[in-house]
């Protein structure tokens, strides 16, 4: 069993396109966030634009199953490099999406033929030593959100990466590991109304009560500083997290 935080950029990644030194010295590169679960099934969440450079560097030859949280760019635009293996008769998967995404791809990818299905927020999808349950986020006003609890045997991972509250709090339950969207923990850098940040952000991790969280979508070149010295401003439960990073089951 693999567990892989493929990407733990924000949604530019960086260093961003045509500015390849315009960002803090160091190994700070970021790709765009997902996970991948390996084991007698494969399953990815989320479509980002570096899928391609992300499932050829961890040899990913097949895939059961994809779930997506939602539709913005940086969470769903790699499906036009998976759409491809249509040429090759090798779509032998299911993309799991909420109803808004799947309008979205509709109206915006009509070309794209691959399987798809509605996902039912709250139902278990089971997979052969895991399970995959969808839960509706506070997000976008615009369009539905999802964050994905899996459960590997007596272990639980909260997949949120992207998200400002969760629709129902009840189901928030002690996780072993969270993946969690921590783009404003140390303070916000532009305005929007989608993500939470600093107390408020700290104060929901703590509700999730996970044993460790990974934060993702936090780009250090934003803030001046180097990985290693953002990570101690965080309590020893809280790690920033690098490309390809596996969590130890």
């Amino acid at each position: 069993m693999k567990v892989t935080i493929l990407g733990t950029g924000s949604p530019e990644g960086h260093p961003i396109i045509l500015h390849p030194d315009d960002y803090v010295e160091g190994d700070e590169s970021r790709l765009r966030p997902g996970l991948l679960i390996e084991d007698n099934d494969i399953v990815l969440f989320d479509i980002n634009p570096d899928i391609r450079l992300q499932l050829l560097k961890l040899r990913i030859k097949s895939l059961n199953a994809i779930f997506v949280t939602h539709q913005h760019f940086d969470h769903l635009w790699g499906i036009g490099d998976l759409s491809q293996l249509t040429w090759l008769g090798k779509i032998n998967f299911t993309i799991y999406t909420n109803n808004d995404t799947k309008n979205y791809i509709n109206k915006y990818f009509p070309w794209i033929n691959l399987n798809f299905e509605i996902f039912e927020y709250d139902k278990t999808y089971v997979f052969r030593n895991f399970t995959v349950t969808p839960k509706k986020a506070m997000y976008s006003i615009k369009f539905d959100t999802a964050v994905f609890e899996t459960k590997i045997g007596s272990k639980n991972i909260l997949y949120a990466p992207d998200f400002k509250g969760f629709m129902d709090e009840k189901y928030i339950k002690d996780y072993d590991f969270a993946v969690i969207d921590g783009a404003y923990y140390f303070g916000k850098y532009i305005e929007d109304d989608d993500h939470l940040g600093g107390k408020d952000l700290e104060k929901l991790i703590n509700k999730t009560s996970a044993k460790i969280n990974y934060l993702i979508g936090v780009s250090p070149y934003w803030y001046r500083q180097l990985s290693s010295e953002l990570l101690t401003k965080l309590p020893t439960n809280i790690l920033l997290p690098k490309d390809f990073e596996q969590i130890k089951i």
